[in-house]
């Protein structure tokens, strides 16, 4: 038989497979078959256009085609070609029907990840890049089958995990073995595989056996694992290699072998790589694991059924290195840990155990931890504990952001048990030098006990601080309603003796939206809360004090009592507070009762107020219901208020009547009321003022903020040390911090009086002048000057007297004055100058924004002075001064130092940008300076230059120094380093806080002491070059004639020697240059010896010697008279006497050296100085203040001792 061609075009067709969710459909497809025999079939398919709709295909396909025959035997495929986006896979071979058949065919895949749309639809996680590509044979039969594929991949990622590229291959042959051998490379680092198992039956009944595997992981990236899990990076570029190797048999039993080696190493680990290793042989396993000194290992059993058995072991002795790796701190001390392992893998029992002996982290000492804890049936129980842990509260709370604290802390905890839901821990808390912001404590110490996560309780709770203590217990609940009990007890230290100082108990529950609380306080000492509390208020007092408050927080209600016993604070002490707080319904009613020491009357005190018990307690504004504060007190001694006042200021007589009122308003609170006082007497201690016959009456209104007071007072008699008022009469308001005076008038002793009218800031007296805009008339008669010493520190007021009226208006900073005062046989003295200045008259003409003094002239001293200029007011209220001031024939008295002669003076203080200039000349009348001065005290004296004791004036700062003195040869200086006459001239510059000088002073005519002999000044000068620095240049010699003796055999004559020594002083104040030269010439020791003992150095014994040595090297402490005895170490060095030479001298010069040997002891020794002779040494030691015991030696060897007895008539 034979068939021929079959031809189909244009065919069109569709499937659908609901239940398996598959739809497809072609069109345009054609179809070319023919028959070559009866059993076989040659057929070609094209087919243009293809869709297809499956769970892992879904869109068009591009192309499909298939070319191939079907016979008896199978299908053999010439060409099998599938096309789609930018995907393609392609088959081709035999394929036999027959079981026992050999197959023989090649397959390839090719598959563009990006470009399947499908894909990114069903697998949205997968990255749209990369592609796969697979090459496969399959040989063999069914039975046997032989397999092969290759697998390469590229730039694929999946949620994130990049895949660079991946290369493996597949092998199954007749032995029944599958092989898997690749490479992976990714950002995580590189993984080869190396895989082989047993599978026999594999397309029958496949069954995994005997299998092998081998992985090594080459620079796994650690940091990539830890970004992925959104985990914090700990290390730096941490890298891991690891090694693996699993064999067993079956894929449903616990592998044969499996081992496990890893090094973890980073820039952190300090070039020591961690270590792990872990094996599992025949059911055993085993850990060990180590990085430096810290390790872990274990061992135990693993059975095939999970039950499973074994000890870990934890050993950390450099916890340091763990800490400062992964948290960048500090640790030491050594942990050591057991872990015990039992039960089944799925319901595991652990036991562990942790045991240390120093811990040391976060500053955090665990001098003592002995901890265990065990898990079993899902449960972790705390077992066994011990602890003792303690540390800077500082370190341990800055994790948790809390700052401004300090102190010490420690916890020891005695005993845990329980589990972790539902545990019992008991301890003990303390702390020394606890601060929290300004609040802290010397020490703290309880036993606390920890129950159940939802109860804590304290005992033996005490808190010390400064001479205060609180001790108390009590139980609070953690759970939703927090019910509290609390006993508390005040403690007050004393230096012998604890004293109670009151208790407190509370008790009730809290609770999100409501509260019920019940508080009693007894006889609490308020200097002990003061002592506890960061309060800078030195309270005292007593509180007693007890109430409730209950319901939801919106509607809150509570009363409170209380009672304070003889409180005080700020100063104010009164005799005691009885009171009431009461709140219902959202409105709260206070009422209290002050009683005053010294009094039976009392002031009441009432408020009424709305107020909000939401989420905070605040005053409500609630225009309904008024809010009002009441005071009222009638008839009260005013000696009642002295305790409140202070020792300032004292009251008597009275009485005073007080009804005030305040309500709150929508602008502020309202004041209202009247104060009243009849018949007072006031005294004000700072200014020794005493007020008698006080009447004071004010009416209260306006607002607190700027409250508005009429008042009305009058006065009998004021006294001040100096001054005196007869009487007096003022009206007025204040209103804000003004006082504006409608009526002032006031009677001074002896017959004068003032009027003021105006007004006037009174909250500051700077205001005055700056913004404070003052308008005052004013008129003085006979008012005596003596007033001013009240406030003018140093001024005596002799007598004098001032006149005169005015008006002083200050609006925006500009001054208006008109009117005239006159000042009239004013005498007075200042402070520090011992010159009488008076009597002094003059006028001062008020015009505009300027004061003209005018013939301001009087007596200074010995001589006359006159002044005249102006005084305005500059920007700011800055006064502006131009004043002439003219002295004559004066002298002012400067103590301990001099009497500064004058005989004429013109200077003039002027404005300048910045301040004022002092410019003028002084010209100086005949002075003399008589005061002893060291040279360390002029050194010293010069390094103090600019150096204010206090804080100059602004005024001072500013004011400018251009004044010459011109000394007229009229200085002269009588002291301890020589006398003279001065002339030159010499000008100051600078300003008055730092003055500088220049010019020359020179020596007229002088002499200068050194070494207590007189040197005759030759010429000299005294230079100050720099106006800012007081370190003057010397320039000065003088000379003197001394005759001494060399030292002969006794018996000799001695030789006589003349000498010219020549004093030069040069170099500056700070740095002086002292030279001694002879004619004829000596060494420098050899001239003190001569100017000192009259003989060079030679003729004196060693020790004496070594001293003027001493002396000759530090010539500059040989200024000064009586200086030799104290610069060789004797109490007394006396020359008498006359030398060779010498006119007057009639007998020989002889020294006397004496020396104290004992408060009772006194050696002398005495010789004659030109031949050594007739010494002589005389002992005295004193019984009695009258009576001495005498002995005397002289070279002769002839002693005698006797009694003096000195009797004083």
């Amino acid at each position: 038989m034979r068939l021929g061609p079959v031809e189909i075009d244009e065919l069109n067709g569709g499937y659908r497979d609901l239940s398996a969710k598959i739809a497809a459909s072609l069109s345009g497809a054609t179809v070319r078959t023919r028959f070559p025999r009866i059993d076989s079939v040659v057929v070609n398919l094209g087919i243009p256009q293809v869709s297809f709709e499956s769970a892992w295909w879904s869109g068009p396909i591009d192309t499909l085609g298939i070319a191939g025959a079907v016979d008896s035997s199978g299908v053999l495929v010439d060409e099998f070609l599938v096309a789609a986006q930018r995907s393609r896979v392609t088959l081709a071979g035999t394929i036999p029907f027959k079981p026992t058949k050999k197959w023989d065919v090649e397959t390839s895949v090719h598959l563009d990840v990006g470009a399947l749309a499908f894909l990114r639809e069903r697998v949205p996680q997968l990255a749209q890049t990369g592609y796969l590509d697979v090459t496969g044979t399959m040989g063999g039969t069914l039975a046997q089958p032989e397999l092969r594929a290759a697998v390469e991949a590229a730039d694929m990622g999946y949620a994130g995990y990049e895949l660079d590229s991946l290369l493996m291959t597949a092998l199954y042959g007749t032995d029944e073995i599958a092989r898997l051998k690749g490479m992976l490379r990714s950002p995580f680092g590189e993984l080869a595989l190396d895989v082989g198992a047993a599978i026999p039956g594999l397309f029958s009944s496949p069954r995994v056996e005997k299998y092998t595997l081998d992985a090594d992981i080459d620079e796994l990236r650690l940091a990539k694992i830890e970004q992925l899990a959104n985990l914090e990076q700990i290390l730096h570029e941490p890298l891991a290699q690891l090694s693996m190797h699993i064999s067993g048999v079956g894929v449903g039993d616990l592998p044969e072998h499996a081992g496990v080696e890893a090094t973890i190493t980073a820039s952190e680990l300090r070039e020591e790589p961690v270590r792990i290793e872990a094996a599992l042989d025949s059911m055993r396993w085993r850990l060990d694991a180590g990085w430096r000194r810290n390790t872990l290992d274990g061992e135990g059993i693993l059975g095939s059924d999970g039950d499973m058995a074994g000890t870990v072991r934890v050993s950390v002795r450099e916890p340091g290195v763990i800490a400062r790796t992964f948290a960048d701190m500090d640790a030491g001390g050594e942990l050591y840990a057991w872990v015990d392992l039992g039960g089944n893998i799925g319901r595991p029992r652990v036991e562990a155990r942790a045991v240390s002996p120093d811990l040391r982290w976060r500053g955090i000492i665990a001098d003592t931890l002995n901890a265990s804890v065990a898990w079993d049936n899902d449960t972790l129980r705390l077992g066994d504990t011990y602890a003792v842990v303690g540390g800077s509260l500082a370190r341990i709370l800055e994790p948790f952001g809390i700052e401004e604290v300090a102190g010490d802390a420690q916890v020891t905890i005695t005993s845990a048990s329980g589990t972790l839901d539902n545990p019992r821990v008991e301890g003990m808390v303390g702390g020394t030098e606890i601060s929290f912001g300004e609040f802290g404590v010397d020490r703290i110490s309880a036993r606390v006990i920890l129950e159940s996560r939802d109860s804590i309780s304290w005992r033996d709770l005490i808190v010390r601080r400064g001479e205060a203590a609180v001790s108390g217990r009590g139980t609070l609940s953690l759970d939703e309603v927090r019910q509290i009990q609390a006993v508390v007890g005040l403690l007050g230290l004393g230096a012998e003796k604890t004293r109670p100082a009151g208790d407190l108990l509370l008790a009730g529950a809290i609770e999100p939206d409501s509260i019920d609380i019940t508080f009693r306080a007894s006889e609490l000492d308020l200097r002990v809360i003061g002592a506890l509390a960061p309060i800078e208020e030195d309270l005292s007092g007593r509180l007693t004090a007890g109430g409730t408050i209950a319901g939801i927080n919106r509607r809150l209600k509570g009363s409170i009592d209380f009672s304070l016993d003889r409180p005080a604070a700020r100063g104010i002490e009164l005799l005691a507070v009885d009171g009431g707080i009461s709140l219902v319904d959202s409105f709260a009613r206070a009422n209290a009762t002050v009683r005053l020491r010294n009094t039976d009357k009392t002031i009441d005190i009432q408020a009424r107020a709305p107020v909000s018990t939401g989420e905070e307690f605040a005053l409500a504004a609630d225009g309904g219901r008024p809010f009002y504060v009441w005071a009222e007190g009638d008839s009260i001694p005013l000696a009642g208020f002295n305790d409140i006042l202070g020792d300032r200021l004292s009251l008597s007589g009275g009485p005073a009547t007080i009804d005030v009122a305040m309500q709150r308003a929508d602008n502020g609170w309202v004041l209202d009321g009247s104060v009243v006082i009849e018949k007072g007497s006031i005294a004000y201690n700072p200014l020794e003022l005493a007020m008698e016959a006080v009447s004071f009456r004010a009416g209260l209104g306006g607002l607190l903020s700027m409250p508005r007071i009429s008042f009305e007072a009058t006065t009998g008699d004021v006294r001040l040390p100096s001054f005196r008022v007869a009487n007096s009469r003022w009206e007025g308001t204040l209103r804000g911090d003004t006082i504006t005076l409608t009526t002032g008038f006031a009677d001074v002793e002896p017959g004068g009086s003032i009027r003021i009218t105006g007004s006037v800031p009174i909250s500051d007296v700077k205001k005055i002048f700056a913004g404070g805009d003052p308008e005052l008339e004013f008129e003085l008669t006979e008012v005596p000057i003596t007033i001013l010493e009240q406030f003018v520190p140093g001024l005596d007021v002799k007598r004098g007297i001032l006149e005169g009226e005015g008006r002083i208006v200050l609006k925006n900073g500009e001054l208006t004055t008109r009117g005239a005062l006159n000042l009239r046989d004013a005498v007075f003295d200042l402070a520090g100058i011992e010159t009488l200045i008076g009597p002094v008259s003059g006028k001062v003409d008020l015009a505009g924004d300027t004061l003209v003094i005018r013939d301001l002239n009087g007596r200074l001293g010995e001589g006359t002075f006159g002044a005249d200029g102006v005084l305005a007011l500059g920007p700011a209220g800055t006064p502006v001064m131009n004043v002439r001031l003219e002295v004559d024939g004066t002298s002012i008295e400067l103590t301990d130092l001099a009497t500064v002669r004058i005989m004429s003076a013109d200077l003039q203080l002027a404005p300048r940008p910045e301040g004022h200039i002092l410019r003028g000349e002084i010209n100086l009348a005949q002075t003399r300076i008589t005061r002893d001065f060291t040279i360390p005290e002029l050194v010293e004296l010069a390094g103090r230059q600019g150096t204010p004791d206090r804080e100059p004036s602004e005024f001072m700062q500013n004011l400018e120094l251009k004044i010459f003195v011109d000394l007229q040869r009229n200085l002269f200086f009588d002291s301890n380093l020589g006398r003279g006459q001065l002339g030159g001239r010499i000008a100051l510059s600078g300003t008055a806080v730092e003055p500088g000088i220049t010019g020359e002073i020179v020596v007229v005519e002088g002499t200068v002491y050194y070494l207590d002999r007189p040197f005759e000044i030759v010429d000299g000068a005294v230079r100050f070059l720099d106006p800012l620095e007081l370190n003057p240049v010397f320039d000065i010699r003088a000379t003197t004639e001394v005759t001494a003796t060399t030292p002969s055999a006794i018996g000799d004559i001695p030789d006589l020697q003349a000498y010219e020594i020549t004093l030069l002083v040069t170099g500056t104040l700070e740095n002086p240059e002292v030279v001694l030269t002879s004619d004829p010439p000596l060494t420098q020791p050899d001239i003190v010896s001569v100017l000192t003992l009259g003989t060079p150095l030679g003729a004196v014994g060693g020790n004496l010697a070594e001293r003027i040595r001493g002396l000759a090297a530090n010539q500059l402490l040989g200024f000064g008279a009586r200086k030799l005895g104290q610069l060789l170490g004797l109490d007394d060095v006396t020359v008498t006497g006359g030398f060779a030479g010498q006119a007057g001298a009639d007998t020989d010069p002889r020294i006397t050296l004496t020396k104290r040997i004992t408060k009772r002891l006194t050696l002398t020794y005495g010789t004659e100085l030109t031949t050594l002779e007739n010494q002589e040494v005389m002992a005295v030691y004193r019984i009695f203040r009258w009576l001495y015991l005498v002995g005397v030696n002289d070279q002769t060897n002839d002693s005698y001792a006797g009694i003096r007895v000195r009797l004083r008539w």
